[in-house]
């Protein structure tokens, strides 16, 4: 906090001070360190005010997994929390993350640099180097792009594929593009291909199965790889956590782990979405919403319908916005030009220029007073 001294501080959760107002700038706390400035120079204190690394640096990076990155006379180099030196004071950048730092050395070729926590370099480049964390402790250096490094260690070449998406459940869905063709795989954490790229569309896994495309066709994979429910199918859902609605042929069918080949519970045109149990599907171009035994939730009409929160919302054909409850109960008829999902059972709606909450029986509360509404639970 900045005291009315100009002067730099640290307070806790209370408001009570822990280090008293008397720092020229000051940056929170990160791995129990703060940089701190006083006398025109950078260094860094622990939690008892000690000055753990002195005062001496015209700038510096706060710690990031056990590095950080200081500058004096307009050169940078990397230390670590006690203060001594892991790479050559030589760069014009450099900034630490988990496990590596990001360079960069005016005058070569290849200026762009990441230097491992021991300070070796691990991987050059003539172009930005931009890491973006994907999760597990995993960078792809290249925004979402490949090389992978982790734990200061490149586990992925640049040119194994082309595009990265963040872990989920141990896996990260990559792109590989060859001859204008674009196919679909997942590697592990370790950066280990476990589907290797087959497929023209895939999902990133939820609950342990991702949604695959192969020609026109849709099925099922595990994190192994592994086919759940053959790709025969015109279109896939993941309905429930335990349960996946599938659509061929007209006919909608469940599939559980019991009943791979799946029970048909409805006719119908097409699944527009799928969630918690629920299908909104569509017949003769009218949508309606099912259970997951086939029972007609909300009936058939010329709407679009969408998944609200606790709710459903639904688009009419006047172009205006209304809900309905999830036992198909009408909350509101359309009359708003937009709506919000429920959450904690309250909704957010757009009526000309007003906005305001209704609750579930569609009626507005609060008086109209606030336009953001979220419920505490007072301890």
């Amino acid at each position: 906090v900045m005291c009315n001294n100009d002067k730099w501080g640290f307070i806790n959760e209370k408001g009570c001070f822990l280090i008293s107002c008397k720092f020229e700038a000051a940056k929170s706390f990160s791995e129990n360190l703060a940089a701190v400035q006083n006398n025109g120079k950078w260094g860094f204190i622990n939690k008892e005010e000690e000055a753990v690394i002195p005062f001496r640096y015209d700038s510096v990076e706060s710690f990031s997994g056990n590095l950080a990155t200081v500058m004096k006379d307009g050169v940078y180099c990397g230390i670590n929390k006690h203060g001594e030196k892991i790479t050559p004071c030589e760069y014009d950048f450099l900034k630490p993350y988990k496990g590596f730092f990001v360079g960069k050395m005016d005058g070569k070729e290849q200026n762009h640099v990441v230097l491992s926590e021991s300070g070796e370099e691990a991987y050059s480049s003539s172009s930005e180097i931009r890491p973006l964390d994907i999760g597990e402790n995993i960078y792809a250096l290249n925004f979402f792009s490949p090389p992978l490094i982790k734990d200061g260690k490149i586990i992925l070449g640049e040119k194994e594929f082309d595009r990265i998406y963040k872990l989920q459940e141990k896996r990260a869905l990559f792109r590989k593009k060859e001859d204008g063709v674009e196919k679909y795989g997942f590697i592990d954490e370790n950066g280990k291909v476990i589907v290797p790229p087959l497929y023209d569309e895939a999902s990133s896994f939820y609950e342990g199965r991702s949604i695959v495309k192969m020609g026109d066709k849709y099925g099922v994979l595990d994190l192994n790889g592994k086919i759940l429910v053959p790709l025969e199918y015109d279109r896939i859902h993941l309905h429930s956590s335990e349960e996946i609605a599938s659509l061929k042929s007209g006919k909608v069918k469940v599939h559980t782990k019991e009943n791979i080949e799946g029970r048909a519970i409805l006719k119908c045109d097409d699944i527009i979405s799928g969630r918690e149990s629920f299908l909104i599907v569509e017949k003769d171009g009218k949508q309606g919403v099912i259970d997951n035994e086939g029972n007609i939730v909300v009936d058939f009409k010329e709407i679009k319908i969408f998944f609200a929160g606790e709710v459903f919302s639904y688009l009419a054909d006047n172009g205006m916005w209304g809900y309905l409850s999830r036992n198909g109960k009408e909350i509101t008829p359309p009359v708003f030009d937009k709506v919000c999902g429920f959450m904690d059972g309250v909704g957010k709606v757009f009526k000309g220029e007003n906005i305001y909450n209704i609750d579930l029986d569609g009626k507005q509360i609060f008086d109209g007073k606030y336009s953001s509404v979220r419920r505490l639970d007072w301890k």
